[in-house]
């Protein structure tokens, strides 16, 4: 994983805690989705789109921190 390459201190311990909160909130969700009818399943899906795209965002930051790190 990316995070083992970033220095240490807040953001990578910040960016760590949400990438892992946002991957088990989408386990959930998908488990979630089996059991509503369609229109909570549209929801369902759209949170876990959402979520989605907040962990590429997390994996943007990460690789942007580490481009910076190898600059330095």
């Amino acid at each position: 994983m990316v995070l083992g390459v970033l220095l240490k201190g807040t953001s990578k311990v910040d960016a760590g805690k949400k990438k892992v909160k946002l991957e088990y909130k989408k386990i959930l969700l998908e488990n979630r989705k089996l059991t509503y009818g369609l229109l909570a399943l549209l929801q369902k899906e759209l949170d876990i789109q959402r979520i989605e795209n907040e962990i590429e965002e997390v994996d943007g930051f990460i690789a942007a921190l580490t481009a910076h790190k190898a600059t330095l």
